[in-house]
Protein backbone atom coordinates (compact mmCIF):
# COMPACT_ATOMS: atom_id res chain seq x y z
CA UNK A 1 0.00 0.00 0.00
CA UNK A 2 1.38 3.43 -0.99
CA UNK A 3 -0.23 6.66 0.03
CA UNK A 4 -0.36 9.59 -2.40
CA UNK A 5 0.91 12.88 -1.00
CA UNK A 6 0.93 16.55 -1.92
CA UNK A 7 4.26 18.16 -0.96
CA UNK A 8 4.24 21.86 -0.07
CA UNK A 9 7.55 23.77 0.04
CA UNK A 10 7.55 26.95 2.14
CA UNK A 11 9.59 29.72 0.47
CA UNK A 12 12.23 31.45 2.60
CA UNK A 13 11.87 34.72 0.66
CA UNK A 14 8.49 36.38 0.11
CA UNK A 15 5.15 34.99 1.18
CA UNK A 16 4.31 32.74 -1.73
CA UNK A 17 3.67 29.03 -1.28
CA UNK A 18 4.59 26.67 -4.10
CA UNK A 19 2.52 23.49 -4.27
CA UNK A 20 2.96 20.55 -6.59
CA UNK A 21 1.16 17.24 -6.84
CA UNK A 22 3.68 14.49 -6.05
CA UNK A 23 3.51 10.98 -7.41
CA UNK A 24 2.94 8.08 -5.07
CA UNK A 25 5.65 8.16 -2.40
CA UNK A 26 7.39 5.21 -0.86
CA UNK A 27 8.00 5.76 2.90
CA UNK A 28 11.69 4.89 2.48
CA UNK A 29 12.16 7.77 0.01
CA UNK A 30 10.98 10.33 2.57
CA UNK A 31 13.85 9.49 4.93
CA UNK A 32 16.38 10.40 2.25
CA UNK A 33 15.15 13.98 1.87
CA UNK A 34 17.17 16.69 3.59
CA UNK A 35 14.86 19.67 3.06
CA UNK A 36 13.75 20.58 6.58
CA UNK A 37 11.23 23.17 5.24
CA UNK A 38 8.97 20.57 3.64
CA UNK A 39 5.68 19.58 5.19
CA UNK A 40 3.27 16.93 3.98
CA UNK A 41 -0.38 17.17 3.02
CA UNK A 42 -2.63 14.15 3.24
CA UNK A 43 -5.18 13.77 0.49
CA UNK A 44 -7.85 15.45 2.66
CA UNK A 45 -5.76 18.66 2.73
CA UNK A 46 -4.54 18.28 6.32
CA UNK A 47 -0.94 19.45 6.75
CA UNK A 48 1.38 17.59 9.09
CA UNK A 49 4.97 18.15 10.09
CA UNK A 50 7.47 16.25 7.96
CA UNK A 51 8.85 14.33 10.89
CA UNK A 52 5.35 13.45 12.13
CA UNK A 53 4.72 12.04 8.67
CA UNK A 54 7.88 9.92 9.01
CA UNK A 55 6.58 8.50 12.28
CA UNK A 56 3.19 7.77 10.72
CA UNK A 57 4.81 5.98 7.81
CA UNK A 58 7.02 4.01 10.17
CA UNK A 59 3.91 2.87 12.04
CA UNK A 60 2.23 2.05 8.73
CA UNK A 61 5.21 -0.03 7.61
CA UNK A 62 5.30 -1.97 10.88
CA UNK A 63 1.54 -2.59 11.10
CA UNK A 64 0.70 -6.22 10.15
CA UNK A 65 -1.43 -6.74 7.09
CA UNK A 66 -4.91 -8.10 7.90
CA UNK A 67 -3.93 -8.91 11.50
CA UNK A 68 -5.46 -11.04 14.20
CA UNK A 69 -6.84 -9.04 17.14
CA UNK A 70 -6.80 -10.34 20.70
CA UNK A 71 -9.22 -8.63 23.11
CA UNK A 72 -9.53 -8.56 26.89
CA UNK A 73 -12.90 -7.24 28.05
CA UNK A 74 -14.98 -6.62 31.13
CA UNK A 75 -18.60 -7.73 31.07
CA UNK A 76 -21.78 -6.52 32.75
CA UNK A 77 -25.48 -7.44 32.60
CA UNK A 78 -28.73 -5.79 33.62
CA UNK A 79 -28.11 -7.24 37.09
CA UNK A 80 -25.12 -6.34 39.31
CA UNK A 81 -22.42 -8.59 37.87
CA UNK A 82 -18.73 -9.01 37.26
CA UNK A 83 -17.25 -10.88 34.35
CA UNK A 84 -14.22 -11.12 32.10
CA UNK A 85 -13.83 -12.11 28.49
CA UNK A 86 -11.02 -13.06 26.10
CA UNK A 87 -11.45 -13.27 22.33
CA UNK A 88 -9.54 -13.62 19.08
CA UNK A 89 -10.91 -12.20 15.85
CA UNK A 90 -9.91 -11.71 12.24
CA UNK A 91 -11.53 -9.87 9.36
CA UNK A 92 -11.49 -11.80 6.07
CA UNK A 93 -12.40 -8.71 4.05
CA UNK A 94 -13.88 -5.24 4.55
CA UNK A 95 -17.28 -6.57 5.58
CA UNK A 96 -16.87 -10.01 7.18
CA UNK A 97 -15.02 -11.31 10.20
CA UNK A 98 -14.91 -14.27 12.56
CA UNK A 99 -14.51 -14.20 16.33
CA UNK A 100 -13.77 -16.93 18.87
CA UNK A 101 -14.10 -16.02 22.53
CA UNK A 102 -14.57 -17.17 26.09
CA UNK A 103 -16.25 -15.29 28.93
CA UNK A 104 -17.03 -15.95 32.55
CA UNK A 105 -19.91 -14.19 34.24
CA UNK A 106 -21.32 -14.44 37.78
CA UNK A 107 -24.26 -12.55 39.21
CA UNK A 108 -27.29 -12.82 41.50
CA UNK A 109 -30.77 -12.23 40.08
CA UNK A 110 -33.96 -11.82 42.12
CA UNK A 111 -37.44 -12.44 40.78
CA UNK A 112 -40.97 -12.66 42.17
CA UNK A 113 -42.78 -15.70 40.78
CA UNK A 114 -46.36 -15.74 42.00
CA UNK A 115 -46.14 -15.33 45.77
CA UNK A 116 -42.63 -16.76 46.09
CA UNK A 117 -39.49 -14.61 46.15
CA UNK A 118 -36.74 -16.43 44.24
CA UNK A 119 -33.03 -15.68 44.15
CA UNK A 120 -30.81 -17.11 41.41
CA UNK A 121 -27.06 -17.39 41.97
CA UNK A 122 -25.58 -17.76 38.48
CA UNK A 123 -22.05 -18.71 37.44
CA UNK A 124 -21.69 -19.05 33.67
CA UNK A 125 -18.77 -19.86 31.40
CA UNK A 126 -19.44 -19.31 27.69
CA UNK A 127 -17.41 -20.23 24.62
CA UNK A 128 -18.63 -18.19 21.64
CA UNK A 129 -18.20 -18.51 17.89
CA UNK A 130 -19.44 -15.29 16.26
CA UNK A 131 -19.70 -13.99 12.72
CA UNK A 132 -19.16 -10.22 12.42
CA UNK A 133 -20.68 -8.18 9.60
CA UNK A 134 -19.38 -4.63 9.04
CA UNK A 135 -22.08 -2.96 6.89
CA UNK A 136 -20.04 0.21 6.36
CA UNK A 137 -16.65 -1.56 6.18
CA UNK A 138 -15.46 0.30 9.26
CA UNK A 139 -16.25 0.65 12.99
CA UNK A 140 -19.83 -0.62 13.34
CA UNK A 141 -20.55 -4.35 13.30
CA UNK A 142 -23.45 -6.75 13.73
CA UNK A 143 -22.58 -10.05 15.40
CA UNK A 144 -24.49 -13.35 15.38
CA UNK A 145 -23.43 -16.79 16.52
CA UNK A 146 -23.64 -19.57 19.05
CA UNK A 147 -22.42 -19.87 22.62
CA UNK A 148 -21.56 -23.13 24.34
CA UNK A 149 -22.60 -22.64 27.95
CA UNK A 150 -21.26 -24.34 31.06
CA UNK A 151 -23.44 -22.97 33.85
CA UNK A 152 -24.21 -23.54 37.50
CA UNK A 153 -27.37 -21.88 38.80
CA UNK A 154 -28.48 -22.35 42.40
CA UNK A 155 -32.00 -21.23 43.34
CA UNK A 156 -33.57 -20.41 46.68
CA UNK A 157 -37.19 -19.43 47.28
CA UNK A 158 -39.10 -17.98 50.21
CA UNK A 159 -42.95 -18.02 50.10
CA UNK A 160 -44.84 -14.95 51.25
CA UNK A 161 -46.16 -15.57 54.80
CA UNK A 162 -49.80 -16.21 55.66
CA UNK A 163 -50.82 -17.60 52.28
CA UNK A 164 -52.13 -20.88 50.95
CA UNK A 165 -50.45 -22.50 47.93
CA UNK A 166 -52.01 -25.13 45.71
CA UNK A 167 -49.41 -27.51 44.28
CA UNK A 168 -50.50 -30.38 42.03
CA UNK A 169 -54.04 -30.08 43.38
CA UNK A 170 -53.05 -30.06 47.07
CA UNK A 171 -53.17 -27.06 49.42
CA UNK A 172 -50.17 -26.05 51.57
CA UNK A 173 -49.75 -23.13 53.95
CA UNK A 174 -46.63 -20.97 53.76
CA UNK A 175 -45.30 -22.69 56.89
CA UNK A 176 -45.92 -26.14 55.41
CA UNK A 177 -44.27 -25.17 52.14
CA UNK A 178 -41.12 -24.06 53.98
CA UNK A 179 -37.97 -22.67 52.36
CA UNK A 180 -37.26 -23.83 48.83
CA UNK A 181 -33.97 -24.65 47.16
CA UNK A 182 -32.95 -26.16 43.86
CA UNK A 183 -31.21 -25.53 40.57
CA UNK A 184 -31.80 -24.35 37.01
CA UNK A 185 -30.33 -26.09 33.99
CA UNK A 186 -29.95 -24.38 30.62
CA UNK A 187 -29.27 -25.83 27.14
CA UNK A 188 -25.60 -26.17 26.28
CA UNK A 189 -25.89 -24.26 22.99
CA UNK A 190 -27.65 -20.90 22.92
CA UNK A 191 -27.82 -18.18 20.23
CA UNK A 192 -26.26 -14.73 20.56
CA UNK A 193 -26.95 -11.50 18.67
CA UNK A 194 -25.22 -8.18 19.30
CA UNK A 195 -24.13 -4.81 18.01
CA UNK A 196 -20.51 -3.69 18.37
CA UNK A 197 -18.20 -0.75 17.81
CA UNK A 198 -14.41 -0.79 17.47
CA UNK A 199 -11.97 2.10 17.02
CA UNK A 200 -8.17 2.20 16.81
CA UNK A 201 -6.38 4.47 19.26
CA UNK A 202 -4.37 5.95 16.36
CA UNK A 203 -4.27 5.75 12.53
CA UNK A 204 -1.77 2.87 12.56
CA UNK A 205 -2.01 1.88 16.21
CA UNK A 206 -1.95 -1.78 17.17
CA UNK A 207 -4.35 -0.94 20.01
CA UNK A 208 -8.12 -0.76 19.55
CA UNK A 209 -11.08 0.06 21.79
CA UNK A 210 -14.05 -2.36 21.71
CA UNK A 211 -17.67 -2.07 22.87
CA UNK A 212 -20.45 -4.62 22.40
CA UNK A 213 -24.05 -4.83 23.54
CA UNK A 214 -26.03 -8.00 22.91
CA UNK A 215 -28.10 -10.81 24.35
CA UNK A 216 -28.20 -14.57 24.65
CA UNK A 217 -31.71 -15.94 24.43
CA UNK A 218 -33.89 -19.04 23.95
CA UNK A 219 -32.30 -20.44 27.11
CA UNK A 220 -35.33 -22.60 28.05
CA UNK A 221 -34.67 -22.98 31.80
CA UNK A 222 -35.32 -26.34 33.45
CA UNK A 223 -36.21 -25.90 37.13
CA UNK A 224 -35.84 -28.44 39.96
CA UNK A 225 -37.09 -27.63 43.49
CA UNK A 226 -37.12 -29.20 46.93
CA UNK A 227 -38.19 -28.02 50.38
CA UNK A 228 -36.77 -28.18 53.89
CA UNK A 229 -40.30 -29.06 55.08
CA UNK A 230 -41.03 -32.56 56.36
CA UNK A 231 -44.60 -32.66 55.03
CA UNK A 232 -45.16 -36.01 53.31
CA UNK A 233 -45.62 -35.79 49.54
CA UNK A 234 -44.49 -32.17 49.24
CA UNK A 235 -41.36 -32.86 47.20
CA UNK A 236 -43.38 -34.79 44.60
CA UNK A 237 -45.88 -31.95 44.32
CA UNK A 238 -43.01 -29.44 44.06
CA UNK A 239 -41.57 -31.39 41.12
CA UNK A 240 -44.85 -30.97 39.24
CA UNK A 241 -45.17 -27.29 40.22
CA UNK A 242 -41.58 -26.56 39.13
CA UNK A 243 -42.44 -27.51 35.54
CA UNK A 244 -45.27 -24.98 35.59
CA UNK A 245 -42.99 -22.26 37.02
CA UNK A 246 -40.22 -22.64 34.42
CA UNK A 247 -41.84 -20.27 31.94
CA UNK A 248 -41.87 -17.51 34.58
CA UNK A 249 -38.06 -17.46 34.76
CA UNK A 250 -36.12 -15.27 32.32
CA UNK A 251 -34.94 -17.17 29.23
CA UNK A 252 -32.40 -14.53 28.16
CA UNK A 253 -29.93 -12.04 29.56
CA UNK A 254 -28.46 -8.89 28.07
CA UNK A 255 -24.69 -8.31 28.04
CA UNK A 256 -22.53 -5.20 27.78
CA UNK A 257 -18.77 -5.59 27.25
CA UNK A 258 -15.95 -3.06 27.03
CA UNK A 259 -12.51 -4.15 25.95
CA UNK A 260 -9.05 -3.33 24.65
CA UNK A 261 -7.57 -5.15 21.64
CA UNK A 262 -4.07 -5.66 20.31
CA UNK A 263 -3.13 -6.54 16.70
CA UNK A 264 -0.48 -9.08 15.83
Amino acid sequence: MVRALVVVTLGLLGSGVRAAEAPAVDPKDLHDREDKSTCVLWSDGTAVDRFEAFEAFDAWAEFPENPFWITVSTIATEEPARGLGLSLDKRWNDHLGLRLGYSYLAFVRESQVGSIQFEEDLAMGNTQLLFDWYPFAWHLRLSVGLAYQDSEVAVTGVPDPGLTFVLNGRAYSSAQLGNLSGSIDYPEFIPYVGLGWSHRLGPFSRWRFEADVGAVFNMEPSLALQSDSTVVGLDQDLAVAAKELEEDFADYYAVLSLGLSYAF
